[in-house]
């Protein structure tokens, strides 16, 4: 194989590992709404995963380039990769603007639960211990 052959083969390894993290952040993006953050924080460790592989593709990609002194790559493949950057770069904009609304709804019911138990604790600790009340109907 020669170097510009295996320099198309990465570029579309690459793009296959970012064809795959759109898919994961689409699908994530679908189910993000009814999931506990339990399992968002572990989707977001998998979607690490995507990333760190796809990083590590492209730096192997941008090294053979280097060392290949190629200044031409397929342009086909990419104009791929560049929309499938766009993709993600979309896909990743509207997952933190989702769980940045998750994160507040989240903040704003413990602020709703710590003052209900406050306000508990007061009404518990006014009370007085053997007082009896009688209702009369």
């Amino acid at each position: 194989m020669n170097t510009a052959d295996e320099i198309a083969a990465l570029l579309t390894t690459c793009n296959a590992r970012y064809l795959s993290m759109a898919r994961f952040m689409e699908t994530l993006l679908e189910e993000i709404t009814g999931n506990r953050p339990l399992v968002i924080r572990e989707k977001l460790k998998e979607l690490e995963a995507f990333q760190a592989e796809a990083a590590r593709l492209d730096t192997r990609m941008k090294q053979r380039v280097e060392e290949s002194g190629i200044s031409v790559l397929p342009q086909g493949l990419i104009a791929q990769r560049r929309e499938l950057l766009n993709r993600i770069g979309e896909c990743n904009r509207l997952l933190v603007d989702k769980l940045e609304g998750k994160m507040s709804v989240m903040a704003d019911e413990l602020e709703r639960n710590r003052r209900g138990r406050s306000a508990l604790g007061k009404y518990k600790s006014a009370g007085r211990k053997g007082t009896t009340f009688h209702y009369t109907t």
